[in-house]
């Protein structure tokens, strides 16, 4: 069988040389056509690459609030049986999946893996859900319809982003509005239709971030407008050390694996070597001085496993497969 040498591969490298970036794309899940992960099979949320996201999920009512993965792209179908859908159609640029928040608790976290945190800043794309969107735009038995029949209410649907670093939450934000009918002349209001990319840059380094919506139309229990919106393509964009701004050739090999993973040429100093699998679930963690070692994958079942090493260099990713067979 062919083997391959696989030379270090980053998840996502900047123009800027002197950073690298963690990247959460979703496609990874690979989901059957028109489905969802709503926490049914995956209770307590999702790690996706260094980044994870909470969920709960309540059996006995088939309901879930936090977190989902979906590629459903039913974008006509109004109401709360469509609660998975961007109202892009997919992802961003056509891909498939997304994430999906619904909100019933004031906010929804992603929080990043302690080897990451307070390392770097985060850039990502927002889209409506379908579900509120067709809501704002047409009313339903629960929420208004935005602009009231006249089309001069100032109504609103924002999303209010802020950080947590060191267990602190930062008064600073950014605010995006998924939609915004104040405006005095009514040929500008707008429900977002599409991917709209968010730089969250000025907040800079950050442990988690922190997801708030709120909208003009609230009732008694709160806001009236559907608590969903979609996220695709995040980055967390790490800057490499001044010391280390060349980067090692890391080798990682056999690619298929049979019994081990080895890995060659690590950079000098501390390392933490995490390993995961397709469905983005943490296997192994090690950390190490040495510049080579090898990973016992005996134990493991095949298929695509991640290696991510996190060095004075920042993150690199592997890719590999796990065979059962030579």
């Amino acid at each position: 069988m062919k083997k391959i040498i696989l030379s270090s591969i980053l998840v996502f490298l900047l123009a800027d040389v002197n950073s690298q970036s963690v990247f959460v794309d979703f496609e990874s899940y690979d989901l059957p056509e028109e489905s969802f992960l709503n926490g049914a099979d995956n209770p307590g949320g999702f790690t996706t690459n260094l980044l994870s996201f909470s969920n709960v999920y309540n059996p006995n009512y088939d309901f879930w609030y936090g977190w989902a993965i979906s590629n459903v792209t039913d974008t006509i179908t109004p109401g709360f049986t469509n609660q998975y859908s961007s109202i892009a159609g997919g992802g961003v640029d056509g891909s498939k999946h997304f994430a999906v928040s619904y909100d019933i608790l004031g906010e929804n976290i992603i929080s990043l893996d302690p080897l990451i945190q307070g390392r770097g800043t985060v850039e990502l794309y927002i889209s409506n859900a379908t579900f509120p969107y067709l809501s704002m735009r047409d009313g339903d038995g629960f929420a208004k319809k935005f602009g009231g029949e006249d089309g001069n209410d100032p109504d609103f649907f924002s999303l209010t982003i802020r950080k947590y670093l060191d267990g602190n939450i930062s008064q600073d934000s950014v605010v995006i509005y998924l939609a915004d009918y104040r405006f005095e002349d009514n040929d500008l209001d707008y429900i977002l239709d599409d991917w709209t990319y968010v730089n969250l840059h000025p907040l800079g380094k950050v442990d988690s971030l922190s997801f708030v919506l709120n909208s003009s139309d609230v009732g008694n229990y709160g806001i009236n407008t559907p608590a969903y919106f979609c996220v695709d393509n995040i980055s967390v964009n790490i800057p490499l050390s001044t010391e280390s701004e060349k980067l090692s050739p890391i080798k990682v090999y056999p690619n298929p694996a049979l019994h081990t993973i080895q890995i060659d040429q690590l950079p000098v100093g501390n390392k933490t070597l995490t390993l995961y699998n397709a469905m983005g679930q943490k296997m192994t963690m090690l950390k190490t001085n040495n510049r080579t070692i090898a990973i016992n994958l005996q134990d493991y079942q095949s298929g695509t496993y991640y290696l991510n090493i996190l060095s004075s260099q920042g993150v690199n990713q592997f890719t590999f497969f796990k065979s059962e067979h030579q």
